[in-house]
C-alpha cells in the first residue's frame, strides 16, 4: 500500500516507469498576472476594443447566488456550521468518536465547498467567456481549451452528492445519530464509474495551463478577461491557475479523507469496509496514472517515428530503391505483436553515430 500510495500522489508528474525519451509532465503551474502582455504598444483601435471588452465584462449579468441548490434545499446549500448541531450524542462521545465525526464532517463539508467552487467557474468564469464570444471577443479562447471537460466533472460530483452524501446527511439530520462511514461505501466502490471524466481532464491539464500562459503573454484581451475574473468577489481571489488545478487537487484528496476516517474508526467490520473504499479510490487514481503514462509514451514514440520517417538516404539505383522501400515499411506506432494493447515501444538509448571511411579507401 505504501508503494501504491506513492505512485498515486505523484500521478500528475508521470515520470516513474516512463521511457527516457518521454517528456515528463510538468508540475502544477500557476498563471501569474505579472507575466501578462504589456498594453503599452497597443494601437488606438486595439485600446478601443479593450475598452469595449471591459464594458462587456462590467455589465455581464452574474447570477445572484452561485451556491448550489439540491433537492429539498430550496434556499440553497444551507449546510450546518458544525456536525455537533445535528449529532445528539456529541457531548458524551469519546475522543476517538469525536475525531471520527470530525473526519466525516470534513468529507461532507469539503465536497460541498468543491462543488460550489466548480459552479463559480462554470456559471461565472466560463459563462462570461461565452458571453464575450457572442460579442465577437476571444473567439480563439474556448472553454474547452481553458477548462477542458470541467462541466462534466461538476455534474459527476453533483450526482455523487445527491446519491451518496445527501442521503447520509439527511439520515443524521432526521435521527440525530452519528455519521456512519458505511454511508460512503457504495459511492466509493463506484469511484471509477462515477468520476471517469477525470481521466480526460488530467490528460489535458498541462495543455490547459500552457494555453492560458501563452494567451496571457500575447493576448491583451485575454489578460483583461483574466484580471476581471481574478478580482471578482465571487471568485474569492482564485487565480485562473488555481481554478484549473482544483479538480486535480480534489481527486487526490479522497484517499486522505478516507484514511482520516479509518484512523479514527474502531469497529472491525467498518474498518474492513473503509479499507475496501480506500483500495477502490487508489485503484482509480492509479488508472489515471497509467493513462497519463501511456499518453506520454505514445507522444514520445510519435516524435521518434517522425524523425525516422523523415530521414532520407541516397540510393544506389532506382531498381534497388524500389525493392528496399517494399521491405522497409515499418510503423513504430503500430501495436507490438504478442503483447497487450497498453504496451508501446520505448526509446531506450539515443546517440550520434559516426561512420568513418578507411584511410586506404
Amino acid at each position: 500500500m505504501r508503494t501504491r500510495q506513492k505512485v498515486v500522489s505523484n500521478f500528475s508528474t508521470v515520470t516513474k516507469g516512463a521511457s527516457t525519451a518521454a517528456k515528463p509532465r510538468a508540475a502544477l503551474k500557476q498563471v501569474f498576472l505579472n507575466q501578462g502582455v504589456s498594453d503599452r504598444n497597443l494601437t488606438a483601435e486595439e485600446r478601443s476594443q479593450l475598452d469595449v471588452l471591459k464594458q462587456e465584462l462590467e455589465t455581464f449579468a452574474v447570477p445572484i447566488s452561485l451556491k448550489w441548490r439540491w433537492r429539498e434545499e430550496s434556499h440553497g446549500s444551507m449546510l450546518e456550521r458544525n456536525w455537533t448541531e445535528i449529532v445528539n450524542s456529541h457531548s458524551i462521545m469519546s475522543r476517538m468518536q469525536r475525531h471520527q465525526q470530525e473526519a466525516m464532517w470534513e468529507f461532507v463539508l469539503t465536497e460541498l465547498n468543491y462543488i460550489n467552487r466548480l459552479i463559480v467557474i462554470k456559471e461565472l468564469v466560463i459563462a462570461a467567456l461565452v458571453n464575450l464570444h457572442l460579442r465577437g471577443f476571444l473567439q480563439e479562447v474556448t472553454p474547452e481549451r481553458l477548462f477542458s471537460n470541467l462541466p462534466a466533472i461538476l455534474s459527476a460530483h453533483q450526482l455523487f452528492w445527491q446519491e451518496v452524501i445527501y442521503p447520509m446527511l439527511q439520515e443524521v439530520r432526521l435521527t440525530g445519530k452519528p455519521f456512519n462511514p458505511m454511508g460512503l461505501n457504495a459511492g466509493c466502490l463506484q469511484f471509477r464509474e462515477r468520476f471517469s471524466p477525470y481521466c480526460h481532464y488530467c490528460a489535458e491539464e498541462e495543455n490547459s495551463f500552457e494555453f492560458a500562459r501563452l494567451q496571457m503573454e500575447s493576448n491583451p484581451q485575454f489578460l483583461t478577461y483574466v484580471q476581471w475574473v481574478e478580482t471578482h468577489p465571487q471568485c474569492a481571489r482564485m487565480r485562473i491557475g488555481d481554478m484549473q488545478a482544483k479538480p486535480h487537487q480534489r481527486i487526490t484528496k479522497y484517499a486522505l479523507l478516507l484514511k482520516a476516517v479509518l484512523k479514527t474508526t474502531q469497529e472491525p467490520r467498518v474498518q474492513r469496509s473503509l479499507r475496501g473504499m480506500l483500495s477502490s479510490v487508489n485503484t482509480f487514481l492509479e488508472s489515471i496514472n497509467d493513462y497519463l503514462r501511456l499518453k506520454d509514451e505514445e507522444a514520445a514514440l510519435s516524435l521518434s517515428a517522425q524523425r525516422l520517417e523523415g530521414y532520407e538516404m541516397e540510393g544506389i539505383s532506382e531498381e534497388i530503391d524500389k525493392h528496399v522501400r517494399e521491405i522497409c515499411q515499418f510503423d513504430l506506432t503500430c501495436p507490438i505483436v504478442g503483447v497487450g494493447h497498453g504496451i508501446v515501444r520505448k526509446l531506450l538509448l539515443e546517440e550520434n553515430l559516426k561512420v568513418r571511411g578507411r584511410k586506404d579507401s
